[in-house]
């Protein structure tokens, strides 16, 4: 599988593979509450994902995926306090975990319809339904399996934090 993907869906990959170490990354998102600006974070993964397959013969395997994830937010352009307010927290919150869920539908929907590939090495856990290595090939996971599965993929974020600076700064006076 070769192709050019963006920064965005490489970090998607590597979060959802769990032969790879991947502890944390920055990223943005847009402000819920003023889309014209993007809120930065680092993101943080403590443990692996968990993946369970569910395989069927005749029907479409099923893959879960669940991965368990900290937030510190790092800069708030637009100024909005939501370090202070536990409504725009939530909002914040459910923004994160939105973006990743769609962002990680629209790459896993990339990888099965374009590739017939999965880049997270997910085919590891299918390997144990088959009794040798001729049944595994012959069931076909890159033609039938993978490209035919229906995937869901759930984020829980266990932390949001907010970075010192945020609530010690007065972004107002701070010039470029």
């Amino acid at each position: 599988m070769i192709d050019i993907i963006d920064g965005e869906e490489t970090r998607l990959a590597q979060m959802l593979d769990r032969t790879l170490e991947m502890e944390s990354y920055l990223a943005t998102i847009p402000d819920p509450k003023m889309p014209e600006f993007r809120i930065s974070y680092n993101y943080s993964q403590k443990k692996e994902p968990a993946i369970k397959m569910n395989y069927h013969r005749d029907k479409p395997t099923e893959i879960d995926v669940d991965i368990f994830f900290q937030v510190e937010v790092i800069a708030i352009p637009s100024l909005i306090k939501y370090s202070q307010n536990k409504g725009d927290q939530q909002a914040l919150e459910e923004a994160i975990i939105q973006r990743l869920e769609k962002k990680t539908n629209e790459l896993i929907t990339k990888t099965q319809e374009k590739y017939q590939s999965d880049p997270f090495y997910w085919s590891l856990y299918i390997r144990k339904h088959f009794k040798d290595i001729k049944e595994y090939e012959k069931a076909d996971w890159h033609k039938k399996i993978y490209p035919n599965a229906k995937i869901n993929v759930t984020y829980h974020m266990d932390k949001l934090e907010f970075g010192k600076m945020i609530d010690d700064s007065n972004l107002n006076e701070v010039r470029d």
